[in-house]
């Protein structure tokens, strides 16, 4: 009788063992499928970033110059130039800070002006992709910097109405196609060949993330992912970081 005891014992035990060892294979697999699914992210360089921001900047000097030219002339029909330096400037701030934060197009155009804490460096996320109000730290003096110049430009701009952070031309709340659409126009206006929307920027922002840091959990809650294996995407080497590393290494 015991003879079999211990044979079943021993049968069982192996058979637990097999089973657990199958299901981490299977798990394995599903995590290596996972991440073939998952092209490599397109991102922009600083540089391209910079140059996509010169774009607004320029086309705010250029109107400048002509409301002072017409304003010399006597023309009383400004608006039109007054609305395009006010957008110019919108464009910046908003370029700047989802470079900043990796926010969603649609989380920046949700924000309201009680969403902006200027005096603790945080954002709030109101109702974000986990279903839930949730805080992004923003700490880039440049960006605090044009939001305050855009609020300026907003008190000024006589269509200014609601809560609403980001607002258009009517005053009414900015949408996320009109982000898609002049980023895009942008990015084709810079010179950049690349597909350049809204996105890109939170790509951008999570690459530099995780190269300053090395460290993916900071970088999942950084970009507020709930799976790791969304982050997962930006651990891909790039050939200008293994050149880095050749250097660092001295080989």
């Amino acid at each position: 009788m015991d003879f079999w005891r211990v044979i079943a014992y021993s049968t069982t035990k192996h058979l637990t063992r097999y089973i657990l060892s199958f299901m981490m294979m299977v798990e394995i697999m599903k995590e290596d499928i996972e991440m073939k699914r998952q092209k490599t992210p397109v991102i922009l360089t600083r540089e391209e970033i910079e140059k996509l921001i010169e774009i607004p900047a320029g086309l705010e000097e250029f109107y400048k110059k002509r409301l002072k030219e017409e304003r010399l002339r006597g023309s009383k029909y400004l608006s039109y130039l007054k609305n395009n330096i006010f957008m110019a400037i919108r464009n910046q701030a908003i370029i700047r800070l989802l470079f900043s934060t990796g926010i969603r197009n649609s989380e920046a155009c949700n924000l309201n002006d009680e969403d902006i804490y200027f005096e603790e460096n945080r954002i709030k996320i109101r109702a974000g992709k986990r279903g839930n109000d949730e805080y992004q730290p923003l700490t880039k003096d440049e960006t605090w910097k044009e939001l305050r110049r855009y609020l300026r430009a907003r008190k000024a701009f006589k269509y200014n109405r609601g809560n609403a952070f980001f607002i258009g031309k009517n005053g009414e709340r900015v949408n996320p196609r009109e982000l898609q659409r002049f980023i895009k126009q942008y990015g084709k206006e810079a010179g950049i060949k690349k597909q350049v929307y809204p996105h890109i920027l939170r790509h951008s922002f999570a690459t530099e993330y995780l190269r300053t840091t090395r460290d993916l959990r900071l970088t999942q809650n950084a970009m507020r992912h709930k799976n790791l294996m969304s982050t997962v995407i930006y651990t891909y080497v790039s050939k200008d970081d293994v050149a880095n590393g050749l250097e660092k290494a001295n080989l």
